[in-house]
């Protein structure tokens, strides 16, 4: 996913079949270097559906705060219960965001999306 040109403010959402476990992500964002403006974002949130409202999860210490360039970003929370996910990315003035591959996982290590 990439956002364009535009965009500050880049969200992407993932919905399960049925309501998840998930107490961790792993987030691959791609990033060209320095001349290139596909970078990766310059903050990101991840956000699930309570009902009608997002609620943001509470990333716990040991996560990675800074989005990573080409490897793993990981967030760790307590667990959360939905059926929808977003993640929020903001890019940097001129930059593109490009979003390689999200992972929500549950407690046991399990997959959820």
């Amino acid at each position: 996913m990439s956002a364009p040109d535009w965009a500050r403010t880049v969200e992407f959402t993932v919905t399960a079949a049925e309501a998840v476990t998930v107490d961790r992500a792993r987030i691959h964002y791609y990033d060209e270097g320095p001349e290139s403006p596909v970078r990766v974002p310059v903050g990101q949130r991840l956000q699930y559906a309570d009902g009608d409202r997002w609620r943001e999860v509470r990333v716990r210490p040991g996560s990675d705060r800074s989005p990573a360039a080409n490897t793993a970003t990981e967030l760790l929370f307590a667990p959360v219960t939905a059926q929808r996910f977003r993640l929020v990315m903001t890019a940097g003035r001129g930059c593109r965001v490009a979003l390689s591959d999200l992972e929500l996982l549950g407690p046991r290590g399990g997959r959820a999306s």
